[in-house]
């Protein structure tokens, strides 16, 4: 599974434009993967919002991610699940799963990072690397530090935090196998355009070197 273009759906990010909508434009313009993610919608609605973005994105190279909620996942024929806010372990996770099934998680240091992959986690999303404009972020971490963490675990690494077109180069010579997006690519007039811009330039990046 590729990791290269990581967009994170955000219906107030995207000013209101629809999940649907956010997987028919990323699944045009190359992303890779699609975290269907909404803390706002009820489990019943949540499931219903994977069901119908996984009838966009069935039979596409762009995997679909519910975050944060197994029951949608499985139910919705998502590829897998991404461990953000909850309490969910890996391990017990993954012994619910079918095979094939990808389990991502969110982690913001190198002991955390080890641990998720120690468990059977089969990436991580790791920041924030830079500064966002239209959110706090928190405490930011440092080029070196992903660096670091390439070292230390092997499985894929996808930066998260102010990816912008202009960092994504730098992102991906320092270790990461992907960048994460939410605000840089749905806070445009037009999301398509974005997506197809991030995914050209994280193509480019990984023909002439990048990891």
């Amino acid at each position: 599974m590729e990791y290269g273009l990581y967009v994170i759906t955000d219906q107030i990010a995207a000013t209101g434009r629809s999940h649907a909508h956010i997987a028919q434009k990323c699944m045009k313009n190359g992303a890779d993967v699609l975290q269907l993610r909404d803390k706002t919608l009820s489990k019943e609605e949540l499931l219903t919002a994977a069901k119908e973005v996984h009838d966009i994105t069935a039979g596409s190279r762009m995997a679909l991610i519910v975050c944060d909620d197994l029951e949608a996942a499985l139910s919705s024929g998502a590829e897998g699940l991404h461990i953000y806010e909850s309490d969910l372990d890996v391990s017990e996770v993954r012994s619910k799963c079918p095979d094939g099934f990808v389990i991502g998680v969110s982690v913001s240091d190198l002991d955390s990072a080890v641990e998720a992959e120690d468990k059977g986690a089969d990436y991580i999303i790791w920041g924030p690397l830079f500064p966002s404009y239209l959110e706090d972020l928190g405490e930011l971490k440092e080029l070196e530090e992903l660096r670091s963490l390439r070292e230390a675990v092997s499985i894929p690494i996808v930066a998260i935090g102010g990816i912008k077109l202009f960092n994504v180069s730098e992102t991906l010579a320092a270790g990461a196998d992907g960048v994460a997006v939410k605000t840089g690519a749905l806070h445009q007039r037009d999301i398509g355009e974005a997506v197809d811009l991030l995914a050209k330039a994280v193509s480019s990046q990984k023909r002439t070197g990048g990891h």
